[in-house]
């Protein structure tokens, strides 16, 4: 019997899919995305190298995301006295 229910996503890739692009068996990966099993950081590697998934986004507690390059205070602008 086939559900009409929708298919979860594995960071935009079908499970099957980034089973075949990762190398991992398809039932790693979908325990992984079911938090069924932790991902290891060498899984989380694998997946950023072949997915392009971001190491934070798999395993902040190893990789913390990354701070923007932006400033967090309003530089003051320069004034400039016309001589």
């Amino acid at each position: 019997m086939k559900t009409d229910l929708p298919q979860r996503k594995f960071y935009g890739f079908s499970v099957k899919d980034a089973a075949a692009l990762s190398g991992f068996p398809y039932v790693t990966v979908w325990r992984h995305l079911n938090n069924q099993r932790n991902i290891s950081p060498e899984a989380a590697i694998r997946y950023h190298s072949t997915l392009g998934v971001p190491l934070a986004v798999l395993r902040p507690d190893i990789w913390p995301p990354t701070s923007p390059n932006t400033p967090t205070e309003p530089e003051e602008e320069a004034v400039h006295e016309l001589a």
